[in-house]
């Protein structure tokens, strides 16, 4: 009866919550599992993701977000201000809109990818799997490099942005007013992360989990199910907030029959999308102690 057990953790998979602010689409009916975990190569045992001790934080990085901005703190809405500091405040808005461009640009190239992975989710492989193989590889190429590309712009003009929105908070702190709309502590650690190099860093971490992501699905679709779970745990550990990664981690640890690894990624998706009924329904089952299972009635 293994095989029934691989599909339904597999099923898991098939739920992509986009970010933790809104909830995932229904779980479509589970890929078929392809070879028994026991005539693949055991994966290394898993162990905690590292992170850098010095990452930003979400609102370091809250400019590069849609779900998240910190727009209204960190001077990126364009507010009426003729106080001090209020003329530095209109010349930081140029590179504000230039910013936003290349944002939009990011966006839409990392998004034609996230959306690509959630039709093969909602339709078992889409009506042409070979097909969808093929864009999901292709995608993974040029695409996200323009992505890359766009974002390393957009941190760029964010950093000039931020040099006239510092110097006018330096101009309200000498005659001791607040700005309205800044939070001088964001910005300035944010300046800060920006000019060492961390966000960067961090942004392009971001864009490589996004095509591990894909290119762990297209290698379970070639049936190498070593290089899958390789390619997912590296996406799950690059993007510590996207629900669908660590689910479709949980799956394959399951398939190699490391279930406590399993349950250790399913926790993370639930935390991170509650709404998933099909994580909630696995870790009903195997995230419970032995001693709990061992005393149900059978």
């Amino acid at each position: 009866m293994r095989g029934p057990v691989i599909a339904r953790a597999l099923a898991l998979a098939l739920t992509l919550g986009a970010s933790r602010s809104g909830p995932a689409p229904a779980a479509a009916a589970g890929v078929p599992p392809g070879p028994a975990a026991k005539d693949v190569a055991a994966p290394p045992p898993a162990g905690p993701e590292a992170t850098p001790d010095d990452a930003p934080d979400p609102d370091v990085m809250g400019f590069l977000s849609l779900t998240n901005s910190t727009a209204s703190r960190d001077g990126g809405v364009k507010l009426p201000w003729e106080g001090p500091g209020g003329m530095q405040l209109k010349l930081s808005w140029d590179a504000l809109e230039k910013r936003n461009e290349q944002l939009a640009v990011g966006d839409m190239m990392a998004r034609s990818l996230i959306d690509a992975v959630r039709v093969f989710f909602e339709t078992e492989g889409g009506l042409d799997p070979h097909g969808m193989r093929a864009k999901l590889a292709a995608l993974t190429g040029a695409p996200m490099e323009e992505a890359r590309t766009a974002y390393l712009e957009a941190v760029t003009w964010e950093e000039r942005r931020l040099f006239f929105v510092e110097r006018a908070m330096a101009q309200a702190e000498a005659e001791k007013v607040a700005i309205p709309g800044i939070d001088p502590d964001l910005v300035r650690r944010r300046a800060r992360a920006i000019r060492s190099g961390a966000v960067r860093k961090v942004m392009a971490t971001q864009i490589e989990g996004y095509g591990d992501l894909a290119l762990g699905l297209v290698a379970y679709l070639d049936g190498d199910k070593f290089r899958a779970l390789e390619k997912v745990r590296k996406a799950a550990g690059a993007l510590p907030d996207f629900a669908v990664a660590h689910a479709f981690l949980g799956s394959l640890y399951f398939l190699f029959d490391q279930k406590d690894a399993a349950v250790v990624a399913w926790r993370r998706a639930n935390e991170l999308d509650p709404m998933n009924k099909a994580v909630r329904e696995a870790l009903m089952q195997y995230g419970r102690s032995p001693k709990k299972q061992a005393r149900e009635p059978r």
